[in-house]
């Protein structure tokens, strides 16, 4: 144990940086500035876009056909990352097609909180 505190400490002054990382985790968004990423739990996120796709729907019944592939229960415990390549391949298809038609509406709301939970979730 004396020799990994050691090692440790000796770590520790050769990086100096690392110890004013901040204790929030930071993360990439599209809307949400990193610090404020960071603070956002998983099913927050997948609510605000379950909410964003729901105001789609309303204005556009065609988003509705996205509601279970890239905003539904089992999206939640995808990890794009470790997906064979079949099903990788046609969960890029589906998000392609999904922005797709979401183009014409790109400057709203909802559609803004719909690419953040697909950012999140899906890098």
């Amino acid at each position: 144990m004396t020799s990994l505190r050691a090692q440790l400490a000796n770590l520790a002054q050769s990086n100096p940086d690392a110890s004013k990382l901040d204790s929030v985790a930071r993360r990439d968004s599209y809307i949400y500035s990193p610090t404020q990423a960071g603070k956002l739990s998983l099913d927050q996120l997948h609510q605000i876009g379950l909410d964003g796709l729901q105001q789609l729907i309303n204005s556009d019944h065609e988003f509705q056909q996205f509601r279970h592939p890239l905003f539904g229960e089992a999206a939640k415990r995808t990890d794009r990352t470790l997906l064979e390549p079949e099903p990788a391949a046609q969960l890029k298809q589906t998000i392609e097609k999904f922005l797709y038609l979401l183009a014409p509406h790109i400057l709203t709301k909802p559609s803004a909180y719909a690419i953040e939970w697909l950012v999140r979730r899906f890098r």
